[in-house]
């Protein structure tokens, strides 16, 4: 949102009009908030990550530990961290020692070696890393998990045997009260059915109902491990797409200042598409991650009930105008 609100106005207007309007000051001002807002939605997505890595692999002490404080914490941090990332032109550190060029009227990022290759790294190569590696240990603990969770299912006690009565016999668990000692007894239901019950039911329709009850689980399991890759494969992907190229062309400009790539469409398009992430990043996790859209939810309810509220409170003050 503040991307949309703070950034992208005067990037559109410089764009349409091909100059600067606007001074070398708020130059360099706004081309820090461009550094500083992207940064800070990067290192969200991390942020992100790293919780919910967190949130599984260790869930009951994190649980925990994550308090509101902890939560304020990451909040500082991230935007410290990007604080740190971004304001460094706005200090001088830029070829010219400002982002704002007098004599063609234009304002760019600056293509100081060192800066670029700080900036890029900091911005994106490193959270990527943290990410990639991050998503991959949730995705791979996330399966782990409910593989053995379908196993202990399937090597329940619950165990039908066929014997020379076939009559099925289930070994269950008692506790003797006066040994205080664990001892397993196995029970055979009575062979005269109930008028209530019918026919008592034979090894081979429990067999049967106790392996469709394993594979309604192991669907289950099957169809959340799905659901939870293809999650973590569009957050990757949406994040990946529209960020790499804008990085690598960044990083590239330095090292081929001949290649006419500064302010060429190709720029252009590759900077509106690290904005679009930005867009992306609410829809992906309203979508598939019900904490957030939860939360959302709770934010829209909330704002319509305000919304009566204000029109009463203003409607009487209208009629005695």
């Amino acid at each position: 949102m503040a991307v949309a609100t703070i950034v992208m106005p005067f990037h559109i207007t410089n764009t349409i009009a091909g100059t600067w309007s606007y001074g070398s000051a708020f130059c360099d001002v706004w081309l820090t908030s461009d550094i500083l807002l992207c940064t800070a939605s990067i290192f969200n997505i991390c942020g992100i990550a790293l919780d919910r890595y967190f949130a599984i692999h260790d869930p009951i002490n994190y649980a925990r530990r994550r308090t509101v404080k902890l939560v304020l914490l990451m909040i500082v941090l991230i935007w410290s961290l990007a604080a740190i990332v971004s304001v460094p032109p706005l200090l001088g550190w830029s070829d010219t020692g400002s982002l704002y060029d007098s004599d063609a009227n234009i304002c760019h990022l600056t293509e100081e070696l060192g800066f670029v290759v700080y900036s890029a790294c900091g911005s994106f190569f490193i959270p990527l890393s943290i990410m990639s590696f991050v998503y991959l240990k949730i995705f791979l603990a996330t399966r782990e998990r409910l593989r053995k969770r379908a196993q202990a299912c399937a090597a329940s006690k619950l165990v039908v045997l066929n014997g020379k009565s076939n009559t099925p016999e289930v070994q269950i668990d008692l506790v003797s009260n006066e040994s205080n000692n664990d001892t397993a007894e196995t029970r055979t239901p009575s062979m005269h059915p109930s008028p209530l019950l019918g026919r008592p039911p034979t090894a081979n329709s429990s067999s049967q109902k106790l392996e469709q009850f394993f594979k309604e689980r192991q669907k289950i399991s099957l169809t959340k491990e799905k659901k939870a890759a293809r999650t973590l494969g569009m957050i990757m992907g949406a994040f990946i797409f529209c960020w790499l190229p804008f990085f690598s062309v960044y990083l590239l400009n330095p090292f081929c200042k001949d290649c006419g790539l500064r302010g060429s469409y190709l720029e252009l398009a590759l900077v509106i598409l690290g904005y679009v992430n930005s867009c992306l990043n609410p829809i992906i996790y309203t979508i598939f991650n019900v904490d957030f859209r939860n939360a959302f939810q709770y934010m829209f309810r909330k704002f319509c009930r305000r919304q009566p509220n204000l029109r009463q409170s203003r409607t009487p003050r209208r009629a005695q105008l």
